[in-house]
């Protein structure tokens, strides 16, 4: 992460921005002890992936994700047969054609544009953009070749291209749709998948074959002869202008003329392919139908299927988020979390071996207190290892933040739920008057011993039994607080979801922005 702020002369970085630097990074490393980091790179091994999942039962319209995307602010957007969302981690907000969401409940598609706007493709009813929290529709009668709508993908020069499944391809460039079809010189009229290069070409993936647009022209381009080998579920190309195609025989990568084959044969679970993603670290990530998702590093496929803890066995959807984690949706199987850089497997000797940890703390005595969605629990050096839960006087078992209070040694624990307090091994839920008893996402006490509290609706500050809470109001870039930190100057620090880094100094904030040279705002 690095952030361009001030005047700079050559290489040489202001005393504030490289300040802002070293904090970033600080939040970054403090987060989780060494021990509990793990990164899942192309060299991860399979006992170290954490898998979490959300399904129905936790809020979502329905258990097949067809479609995944993250928007500026860090919040996820996931489409399915029943329905869009909008998930922040916690909770989802569903929207369908009851509540003024999409016309049709059929999500197939879903598209961020540059104009941050999300664009939707259902099946039968359209295109629909959502704009300032409003959705328009496209459909047929506005120049559509097709009402559903099976990929979207938008070039270099901010052009839409939308993929129909029967009437060919169509180009939105302002307010006007520009249709393609076999009669242009397309293989097939049902389109599953687009992608694009940063030299302009178009690449189509259709019921009958692959098709890359150039100059106004069409070239089908066949991967292989086997029956299935025409079939394209999806395309993408990378970042380093390699084409990838996952067809109904395995998977072709493409290199200038030279075309590369994988099968089962060579390590693939299955080769019905039908979903691809390439990760920050260049890691390849391949979805099959009926055998869960695999890894494609070195040559060599790493499969991760229901016994590693993925929860369905046809992958329909695959996407990173900003922190480098990926999502992964499933028919029938929900949304599937895999943890990147933030957390690892907990001690195979504890009962929380195969939980996800979501937050960690090291005590002045050497325990480590271990939060997870199942609890918090006290790992000490003796072995005398202990788990508290709503049974013991947790608010909520979802653990996300704690905090050693400087003064007695007592811990402080952020739940889903509201807030709690451990002293002398008792809990106890904490009421306070003005505090949400819901997610708690920060926690931090300054040099003064004053208590700070992040949550999803601003910054407050706990000290002598008054609560006062900062919002977007008092200025503050973002009422969904993520992390805080008092720098040596007393400075407080504040990183938020869409919002980027806050300094709080003399009750004043000040924000730091991708537009300031931050890298993403969400910190």
């Amino acid at each position: 992460m690095f952030l361009r702020t001030g005047v700079e002369r050559g290489n040489a970085v202001s005393k504030e921005g490289l300040r802002i630097c070293v904090l970033l990074a600080y939040l970054a490393a403090a987060a989780f002890p060494p021990q509990l980091k793990a990164n899942l790179d192309s060299g991860t091994p399979l006992d170290r992936i954490l898998i979490q999942t959300w399904r129905s039962s936790q809020g979502m319209p329905q258990d097949s994700v067809t479609s995944i995307a993250q928007d500026s602010s860090g919040f996820l957007w996931i489409g399915t047969e029943e329905g869009l969302s909008r998930f922040d981690g916690v909770r989802f907000a569903n929207y369908d054609k009851t509540n003024s969401g999409p016309g049709n409940n059929v999500v197939l598609a879903l598209l961020f544009d540059r104009q941050k706007n999300l664009w939707i493709g259902t099946n039968g009813g359209g295109l629909f953009r959502l704009q300032n929290g409003k959705f328009q529709s496209y459909t047929i009668a506005d120049g559509l070749p097709n009402n559903s709508i099976r990929a979207l993908y938008q070039d270099k020069n901010g052009a839409l291209w939308i993929g129909t499944d029967g009437g060919g391809l169509a180009r939105l460039s302002g307010s006007k749709f520009q249709v393609f079809t076999r009669a242009d010189g397309l293989p097939d009229n049902s389109i599953f998948s687009i992608s694009g290069s940063s030299s302009g070409d178009i690449w189509v993936g259709t019921h009958a074959g692959l098709s890359r647009f150039r100059k106004g022209n069409f070239l089908t381009i066949r991967t292989g002869s086997s029956p299935g080998s025409d079939y394209i579920r999806v395309v993408r190309v990378l970042q380093d202008g390699i084409v990838w195609v996952g067809t109904n025989n395995g998977l072709s990568r493409i290199a200038g003329s030279e075309i590369t084959s994988y099968t089962t044969a060579d390590g693939l679970p299955s080769n019905l392919i039908s979903a691809l993603y390439q990760d920050r670290s260049g890691t390849l990530w391949v979805g099959t139908m009926g055998a869960g998702l695999s890894r494609l590093s070195h040559g060599s496929f790493l499969n991760i299927s229901e016994r590693a803890g993925l929860i369905g066995k046809s992958v329909l959807s695959i996407t990173g988020d900003a922190a480098g984690d990926l999502w992964v949706g499933t028919a029938g199987g929900g949304l599937n979390h895999l943890r990147t850089n933030m957390f690892g497997r907990l001690p195979p000797e504890t009962q929380f071996a195969n939980k996800v940890a979501l937050a960690t703390m090291q005590d002045s005595e050497g325990t480590l207190w271990i939060g997870s969605d199942s609890g918090l629990l006290q790992l000490r050096a003796n072995g005398k290892n202990r788990i508290y839960t709503t049974a013991d006087g947790l608010p909520d078992n979802l653990v996300s933040s704690l905090l050693q209070d400087r003064g007695d040694g007592s811990i402080w624990v952020g739940t889903l739920r509201g807030l709690a307090h451990i002293q002398g091994g008792i809990a106890n839920a904490v009421d306070i008057t003005g505090l949400p008893r819901e997610f708690i996402s920060a926690l931090y006490q300054d040099r003064s011993g004053q208590l700070w509290i992040g949550t999803r609706y601003g910054l407050s500050r706990f000290s002598d039994g008054r609560l006062t809470t900062f919002t977007t109001k008092d200025g503050l870039s973002s009422n969904f607080v993520q992390a805080i930190l008092e720098d040596s100057r007393g400075t407080l620090w504040i990183g938020t979801s869409g919002g980027g880094l806050n300094s709080f100094e003399n009750n004043r904030f000040h924000a730091f922005t991708v537009r300031n040279g931050l890298a993403n705002d969400v910190v």
